[in-house]
């Protein structure tokens, strides 16, 4: 009896769906989460997604990408010691969240990807006071 029961419920566990990660915080696209951000300061756990985004990604989660992406870039020339265009990577993702629209996520987002630029900026001025 206790084996039939164990296989019903398998059965019907088998048939419910499972939970789906919603695409925006698909660590496979390059997303990022508050915790992971909070716990490293590393511009790939920024929250938004640096990889391949959807078809239709809403206009905010798009300048969330390019952001990040520039973002991402920056961070890794500085890792690399190297501080040529790393200004420019900055800029352009202040561009990007600039022009990014007024929704919830993006706003809410505002305030991390302004603290990842400072930090960003911090780094490149220290780079540029070791040469």
């Amino acid at each position: 009896m206790l084996r039939f029961i164990v296989a019903l419920a398998l059965t019907i566990l088998a048939g419910l769906p499972a939970k789906a990660v919603e695409w925006w915080h698909d660590p496979d696209r390059g997303c990022g989460t508050i915790v992971g951000w909070q716990n490293t300061k590393r511009i790939s756990d920024l929250p938004g997604c640096d990889g391949a985004l959807p078809n239709g990604a809403p206009p905010g989660e798009v300048a969330m990408h390019d952001a990040k992406a520039s973002l991402h870039e920056a961070e890794k020339l500085l890792d690399d010691g190297r501080s040529a265009g790393v200004q420019q990577l900055i800029d352009k993702a202040i561009d990007f969240m600039n022009k990014a629209p007024s929704d919830a996520r993006v706003n809410w987002a505002r305030v991390h990807y302004l603290t990842a630029v400072n930090l960003l900026t911090s780094k490149l001025a220290s780079t540029a006071n070791k040469k």
